[in-house]
């Protein structure tokens, strides 16, 4: 078993009074106040729900709107409940600015050294476990709103990276610090397939998006994340795992990132991040009668350092959970003798509740670089689910090149700008054909990656490249046609004052 179980042994030693009144359906109702306490009686932690859950340090539970905590380190403090600040609710530190008590706690979720806990007004309240110091604001930002959490969700959770797992590896292998720690809010939305995010560092509200696996069309049925690592099922049983934050997915202003693989010999602080980020992951089948309760938890450094639990029962039809490491193949089971909490997942639910339809287009239009004009089709476009296919026709051959998205806002009149780089293929980069050296050259620049700052419309996608000039196309545009004019001579060659840009305007089957 892992150090999270056998830590927390004194605490599983206490009878079982509380355990008939802790099964808790995944609906994330708490206990009535007069269901019993966690001080009078409850076993470890070893799946978590909107009312139960654990760190490497705690085990928190939710009873009759009050957060109870139980350490799993402090062997003076094993297996002793007690309500978390004496009350149970977040309250203010003496001194701070204004606080917006919480009467009621509704959910709750942990993760690393974070511990966040939903009002019964849909607040978010956000708290470290090292000092416990409340907040009514999850951003950073001065003069921000509370961040509410949305009605009618299917999950949400917590992560943390920071001193317990202190750096994550790139898609090359490039091993990056966490300085300052990597806080995400999770919330897996109504539908299924989207998931929204937010992050202390951001404006509060859940803007920022992750599609689920196979462009967005996986309908999750729960749920669970730690590290910045989520954790999927469906109603037919089928998981996947992802690494993905507002720093691992390229999103991060102050951040180097390059599209150029390779291993890099820079330090971990300073190391350009490879891109794109971790794609989603296909988790092995469970071969036993499995429910969608499942866990994600830390158990070390690095994107391996993982563990995930599903509830479930053997072949014997004793109850537990299957448990194994985010990378192995083999999963073990562990019995805990508990009554099975979250539904029953079924092998035989229709394709319709598992997929929705999809959310990619194609579209038929051409590049441009001044008067010059390639015929070219955007494939299988999504700009939440990147990379799209680039087809471009260069006399009689065609060539498949990559779009990747990120950074993404809503700009005016609704429509979403995101910053993008086109990826060539190799065939055409090392092309000996005279006509597509030409190309290459000319319009590309000799270069097999070109940035794009991207904007979608109602019914077509355009772009431009990025001069990276002050960061405002606009402006940017403005100064190398003032520079032009003057007759500035040097770096800035005549044709570089053009932008490659791309117009596709007709949407095809």
């Amino acid at each position: 078993m892992t150090v999270h179980r056998k830590n927390g042994l004194a605490c599983r030693l206490a009878a079982g009074f509380l355990l008939a009144y802790g099964c808790i359906l995944m609906t994330g109702q708490a206990a009535s106040a007069g269901a019993g306490t966690p001080s009078e009686a409850q076993k470890a932690i070893e799946l978590k729900t909107p009312t139960e859950t654990f760190t490497h340090k705690f085990f928190f539970a939710l009873r009759g709107g009050r957060i109870w905590v139980c350490s799993r380190t402090d062997k003076d403090e094993q297996g002793q409940w007690h309500l978390l600040n004496e009350t149970g609710v977040p309250s203010s530190s003496p001194g701070k600015e204004p606080f917006k008590e919480a009467t009621s706690i509704r959910e709750i979720s942990a993760d690393g050294d974070n511990l966040v806990a939903i009002s019964n007004d849909n607040i978010v309240y956000y708290t470290k476990t090292y000092n416990w110091k409340w907040k009514d604001h999850f951003s950073v930002l001065p003069l921000t709103k509370p961040l509410l959490m949305p009605a009618g969700k299917r999950a949400f959770g917590i992560s943390h990276r920071g001193n317990f797992m202190k750096y994550y590896r790139d898609i090359d292998g490039n091993a990056h610090s966490v300085s300052a720690g990597v806080t995400t809010l999770y919330m897996l939305a109504a539908n299924g397939n989207t998931i929204a995010y937010a992050d202390p560092w951001l404006p509060p509200a859940f803007t920022h998006v992750v599609d689920t696996p196979e462009k967005g069309t996986f309908i999750a049925a729960n749920m669970s994340v730690s590290g910045s690592t989520l954790f999927l099922i469906n109603e037919a049983g089928e998981m996947y795992t992802r690494l993905y934050d507002f720093d691992t997915s390229g999103q991060n202003p102050v951040l180097p990132y390059s599209y150029k693989r390779e291993q890099r010999e820079e330090t971990r602080r300073t190391r350009t991040r490879s891109l794109p980020p971790e794609d989603w992951r296909r988790q092995p089948s469970i071969p036993g009668t499995i429910t969608d309760l499942i866990t994600i938890f830390q158990t070390g450094e690095g994107n391996d350092s993982f563990a995930l639990r599903v509830e479930g029962q053997d072949s014997e039809g004793r109850t537990g959970y299957y448990q194994k490491a985010i990378y192995a193949n083999v999963w073990s089971f562990i019995e805990t003798g508990a009554p099975l909490r979250g539904r029953t997942i079924s092998p035989h639910v229709s394709k319709s509740r598992l997929y929705t339809a999809r959310k990619t287009r194609n579209y038929a239009g051409f590049i441009q670089l001044g008067d010059r004009k390639i015929p070219a089709s955007l494939l299988d476009f999504w700009p939440f689910s990147p990379p799209a296919v680039l087809r471009l026709s260069i006399g009689k051959q065609i060539f498949d090149a990559r779009l990747h998205m990120r950074k993404y806002h809503y700009h005016r009149d609704d429509a979403l700008a995101c910053a993008a780089t086109i990826e060539l293929p190799a065939e055409l980069v090392n092309s000996s054909s005279p006509e597509v050296k030409q190309i290459l050259e000319e319009v590309f620049r000799k270069s097999p990656l070109t940035d794009m700052v991207l904007v979608q419309k109602k019914s077509a996608v355009l772009a431009a490249e990025d001069l990276h000039i002050v960061g405002i196309p606009e402006l940017a545009d403005t100064i190398v046609s003032i520079m032009a004019k003057n007759g500035l001579k040097g770096e800035l060659k005549s044709r570089f004052h053009t932008r490659l840009r791309f117009t596709f305007d007709r949407e095809i089957p």
